[in-house]
């Protein structure tokens, strides 16, 4: 299925970050890094979101599994980028879901998320 969306259209690479994100719940992170190689591999000047949602998704995968270190410059990324691109969704904290992982995998203290 996933050789069969449209290798640069910002929307298959939108869905792509969004089956990352459902592997990673499911503790799959192996596999949501392989998807989330695919949207690197494919991402290009048009676009935005998936460049926004790429960086917070590898995120989230790092920090469930345990890697807050390597989530945490991802997270940063995915906020400069989002704010860069006026996407409002993840800049302006008007999304919990958005935010919330860059503020768990900025304290150390915190044990990763359990999804």
């Amino acid at each position: 299925m996933l050789a069969e969306l449209a290798q640069d259209d910002p929307s298959s690479l939108e869905l792509l970050t969004q089956i990352a994100r459902a592997q990673g719940l499911q503790r799959k992170f192996d596999e949501a890094h392989k998807t989330l190689d695919i949207v690197g591999k494919r991402l290009n000047h048009d676009a935005s979101r998936p460049k926004v949602h790429y960086p917070l998704e590898r995120g989230r995968a790092f920090d469930s599994s345990g890697n807050a270190d390597q989530a945490r410059p991802l997270f940063e990324q995915a906020e400069e980028m989002a704010t860069r691109l006026s996407e409002g969704f993840l800049g302006s904290g008007c999304n919990p879901h958005a935010r919330h992982p860059r503020v768990r995998a900025s304290k150390p203290d915190l044990e990763p998320a359990r999804h």
